[in-house]
């Protein structure tokens, strides 16, 4: 995968000539000119390919991207290394034996790799003008390695190439859980974004700085995020006054030394959020988002610390939110910046066991509903994470049809209008021109998503409310209760064609689309008719015939659709109440919500489906390249296919 950078066609160096004809397209920086508007998609797929005279031209716009997970084909370094080599941006997933990923795969890999770039390095310095070089000799600058069982401690001292500027590491659990960052910032003096996650927590062992740093000298690091970490106060307060360049500090899930059982003796750890936001606050950087939170409710303070943040954070665009902290009086300070605020993120606790405890915790039962009706009144929102926080799914359910469930004969609809007071109103969401989304859905109220309808709901909702989609990562908890008494059960997200993912193919810029749901047996009889609208070669006339052959068995389904319409007219429920922004800059969409008039119907899957399959195919999914069904790294969607059915009748 490669993406650009553009650069500015004024540095590009001028060339002399001797005194002949001249073309214009033969000229360096009139194609350089030229490759600047175009975006990465087209650099990788079409002007690389034209010639060697133009990949040369475009190589200083490019970065190459590579992903690679464990569980995709083995641990074999010799199957790895060929898929590394020349990339400058890597995202790795390793799940197995923690001595053969720390002994041989992750070190090796690291270590050929700055081999292999080295020996490139001295290739072209040595080289003949007439040998052609490597194609792509670019260092690592930028890692993101997922490790599900393996010692932080040996992490410490693992040899990270020195060319590093970004590096995130997520461990699931291991038997050590310290880790000392001062040999990571020696090892790579140009690091500037670091997180470092461990979702058991984990203990910072000694100071931040080297010891044989010379303080004269700062770091470069721009951005710091710890997720579930024990350290002492003064020793990142001793970092801070180093990092001229910070914007972003998370401190998420700070955990004290009684929470987390170290591996060595230490000093009793004692935290002051308002002492160290002061600090902050007297050193010359300038934070566009900040967020210091605990993870115990016990160590939880209102000390006035969110008071604050707007101070620290001038240029504030983005919040990241602790779920625990999230209050009505916060979210109303959020809506008071409706047009900076362009990220949102809400961080919840891994911690507890979502096998047994139930979703509707004391701490975050009102959060679902605030998370609604903020993005109900926040045009200018980009970017939305929420993969812990529950969003409601009654917040899309614009028509109670929820209800309709199996569509079967002997279906009740559940709601009488009487009710609806009880329940979180639906509303559309205001950011129309968001571009990420990453959304744990279910609902806390009662509503079960069991179902294909709730489904349908869910895709045709941000279809058709967000439609400058580019990342969409949905999910469902692995089971989920509404309260300690209710029994469990497992949420899906249908992948059926009737589950009404083919909503997809209304957004234009979709790229990336995960669909991560545990419960996949419940999704039963999804079979490769059900999703090769996906592929290019799932679109011819044959794979097109099977669809319609598959909506011919819906006839019955359509028909007791029609009658649970009219009994929920009848109810009243099709009035149901709205939620609407009270800010007048905001006025209530009504071109989208006639758009959502048949949000949740089967009809619609239909409807969408023919329109899809016409003759005059119309174009969609043009830009779709990652596709993955659980947390995997996403990959080409036709390996995804030929993986979850790997007796499909066409390749």
């Amino acid at each position: 995968m490669v993406s650009c950078n553009l650069t500015d066609p004024t540095t590009v160096a001028r060339t002399s000539y001797p005194n002949k004809t001249i073309r214009c397209l033969e000229l360096p920086e009139i194609m350089q000119h030229i490759f600047s508007f175009l975006d990465s998609r087209t650099l990788g797929n079409t002007v690389l390919l034209v010639c060697r005279y133009w990949l040369e031209l475009s190589r200083s716009r490019m970065e190459r991207r590579v992903h690679w997970d464990y569980r995709w084909t083995g641990p074999g370094l010799e199957t790895v290394l060929p898929r590394l080599c020349g990339a400058s941006l890597a995202q790795v997933c390793f799940e197995g034996d923690e001595e053969n990923l720390t002994g041989t795969v992750f070190k090796d890999l690291l270590v050929a790799y700055d081999n292999w770039y080295q020996e490139g390095q001295r290739e072209q310095q040595h080289r003949r003008p007439t040998v052609k070089g490597r194609l792509f000799n670019a260092p690592l600058t930028k890692l993101e390695a997922t490790f599900c069982n393996v010692p932080m401690s040996v992490l410490s001292d693992f040899p990270f190439p020195s060319s590093l500027s970004s590096l995130i590491l997520e461990i699931g659990s291991s038997q050590t859980n310290t880790f000392d960052p001062s040999l990571l910032l020696k090892q790579c003096p140009l690091l500037e974004d670091l997180l470092i996650a461990r979702w058991e927590g984990w203990f910072v062992d000694g100071p931040w700085i080297p010891r044989d740093h010379d303080r004269r000298q700062t770091f470069r690091l721009k951005g710091i995020a710890l997720i579930y970490p024990v350290f002492r106060q003064s020793d990142l307060e001793d970092l801070l006054q180093f990092t001229p360049n910070l914007v972003e500090l998370k401190l998420a899930g700070v955990m004290d030394d009684q929470s987390l059982e170290v591996s060595k003796p230490c000093d009793r750890i004692q935290y002051n959020r308002q002492g160290f936001c002061e600090l902050v606050r007297s050193l010359p950087i300038k934070l566009d988002s900040f967020l210091f939170s605990f993870l115990s409710p016990t160590m939880q303070s209102d000390d006035g610390t969110q008071s604050i943040v707007t101070e620290l954070c001038p240029n504030l665009h983005e919040w990241c939110l602790w779920t625990p902290d999230t209050t009505p009086a916060l979210l109303k300070s959020l809506e008071s910046l409706p047009n900076v605020i362009t990220n949102l993120e809400l961080c919840w606790n891994y911690l507890e066991d979502s096998g047994t405890q139930p979703c509707r915790q004391d701490s975050e039962a009102k959060v679902p509903r605030l998370l609604h009706q903020y993005l109900c009144n926040s045009p200018h929102l980009l970017r939305l994470k929420s993969l812990q926080a529950a969003y409601p799914l009654r917040g899309m359910d614009l028509h109670r049809r929820v209800g309709f469930s199996w569509l079967t004969p002997n279906t009740e609809f559940p709601w009488s209008a009487s009710e609806d007071k009880k329940l979180i109103q639906p509303g559309i969401w205001a950011c129309r021109k968001l571009k990420k989304v990453e959304l744990v859905v279910h609902d806390h109220e009662g509503s079960q998503i069991s179902t294909p309808v709730s489904s349908r709901i869910i895709f045709g909702y941000i279809s058709r409310v967000c439609p400058e989609l580019e990342f969409v990562d949905l999910r469902v908890p692995r089971v989920c209760r509404k309260d300690p008494d209710s029994p469990l059960y497992q949420p899906v997200i249908f992948k059926r064609l009737d589950g009404g993912m083919c909503f997809l193919t209304r957004l234009k810029k979709l790229q990336l689309l995960k669909v991560c749901t545990e419960a996949w047996v419940a999704d039963f009889e999804c079979k490769d008719v059900d999703l090769n609208w996906l592929l290019m070669g799932g679109r011819d006339s044959e794979e097109k015939q099977r669809r319609k052959e598959k909506m011919s068995e819906w006839q019955e389904w359509l028909d007791e659709e029609k009658q649970l319409e009219l009994e929920r007219l009848a109810f009243g429920v099709g009035e149901a109440p709205i939620l609407k922004s009270t800010d007048p800059s905001n006025p209530f969409d009504t071109k989208v919500y006639d758009q959502l008039k048949d949000l949740g119907l089967l009809s619609e899957v239909k409807a969408v489906v023919e329109e899809m399959d016409r003759e005059d195919e119309p174009e969609y999914l043009a830009q779709f390249s990652e596709l993955s069904f659980g947390l995997q790294l996403g990959q080409r969607p036709e390996t995804i296919m030929n993986r979850v059915f790997p007796e499909r009748r066409r390749p």
